[in-house]
C-alpha cells in the first residue's frame, strides 16, 4: 500500500502488508493510526512511523475480518469474521475488550454511531450492539430476506438493501 498526494503523485510512504489471502475488507483509520484486518488478524500502523520510515506496527491482534470492513467508535475497533465472531479492540493497545459469536454469516461491512454498531448478516438479521467496552445487545432486527449489502448512513437514517427491497430506517422521534 502507498500514500500518494493528489497534486504530484509522488510517494509519501509505502508499506507492504503481507495479507494472509485477499485483503477484502477496507482499511479504516483515526487521526493516529491505520487499521487493516484480514483472515489472519488485525494490525495497527502508526502514521508518523510510516512517514519517517520506521517500523509502523503499533500492535497486532488475532481478531480478524475478511469481507466485512471494521469500524471505529469511541476508541474501539469492531470487527466480525465471515462466520460471525465479533470482536471489540482498544485502538491504543489492541487489547481485546470482548469477543462474541453472532448468528449467521457476515459479508456486509459494519456501520457505527457513537451509541451502537450494526452487524448485518446474510440472512437479513441486524444485531445492534452497544459501541462500548462490554458486550451488550441493544436490538436484533429481521428484514425477512437475504442481504449482503452494507448499510449506508445518511443524515440520521440507515438505508439497507436486501435481495428485493431498499429500506430507510429512521428514529420515529425525527418524524414529528
Amino acid at each position: 500500500m502507498k500514500a500518494l498526494p493528489l497534486g504530484s503523485g509522488d510517494e509519501l510512504w509505502g508499506y507492504r502488508f503481507a495479507a494472509g489471502g485477499d485483503l477484502v475488507s477496507s482499511l479504516t483509520s483515526d487521526a493516529e493510526r491505520l487499521y487493516l484486518s484480514d483472515i489472519t488478524g488485525t494490525v495497527a500502523l502508526d502514521y508518523a512511523s510510516l512517514v519517517s520510515g520506521h517500523d509502523p506496527v503499533r500492535w497486532t491482534n488475532k481478531a480478524r475480518a475478511n469481507c466485512a470492513s471494521p469500524v471505529l467508535s469511541n476508541g474501539i475497533l469492531f470487527t466480525v469474521t465471515d462466520t460471525g465472531i465479533a470482536t471489540a479492540l482498544r485502538v491504543d493497545t489492541g487489547a481485546t475488550l470482548w469477543r462474541q459469536r453472532l448468528p449467521g454469516h457476515y459479508f456486509a461491512s459494519l456501520v457505527a454511531s457513537p451509541e451502537a454498531v450494526y452487524f448485518t448478516n446474510s440472512d437479513g438479521v441486524t444485531t445492534v450492539v452497544g459501541a462500548e467496552r462490554t458486550f451488550r445487545v441493544i436490538a436484533q432486527n429481521h428484514l425477512g430476506e437475504p442481504t449482503v449489502a452494507s448499510m449506508a448512513a445518511v443524515r440520521g437514517e440507515l438505508f439497507v438493501r436486501t435481495a428485493t427491497k431498499v429500506y430507510a430506517i429512521t428514529d420515529p422521534s425525527r418524524l414529528r
